[in-house]
């Protein structure tokens, strides 16, 4: 499994925070990489590209939905909504997957099931 970051922020920003996580990520994508914030479709248009696998083997993972479930699934990903607080799911676009933490990510990185 290969993991990504698709930051709304810039390089000098993300590289500050991404010196506090014990994980590698393959790829970061900034909103000054792309030229546009999410949730513009062309930030992930431009993800898509750059990341080089087709839309249906690539899950997003996100906390922020209106920014980030929602037009990931409008190019074909499967999606899974961080809903920490058991907000209600916003109208429209439903997540694939909604967890209250990140635990099924790391199932999911082990080999598992996509968990509910």
């Amino acid at each position: 499994m290969k993991l990504a970051i698709l930051s709304n922020t810039d390089r000098d920003i993300i590289s500050h925070s991404i010196r506090h996580h014990q994980v590698a990520f393959d790829f970061v994508i900034t909103a000054e990489d792309v030229g546009t914030y999410k949730p513009d479709i062309r930030f992930f248009e431009y993800a898509l590209d750059k990341i080089g696998a087709p839309s249906d083997r690539i899950i997003h993972v996100a906390f922020g939905f209106k920014y980030d479930n929602a037009p990931a699934k409008k190019l074909g990903l499967t999606t899974a909504w961080v809903n920490r607080h058991c907000e209600p799911q916003p109208d429209g676009i439903a997540a694939d997957h909604v967890w209250r933490d990140l635990w099924p990510l790391a199932a999911l990185a082990d080999g598992q099931r996509i968990p509910e």
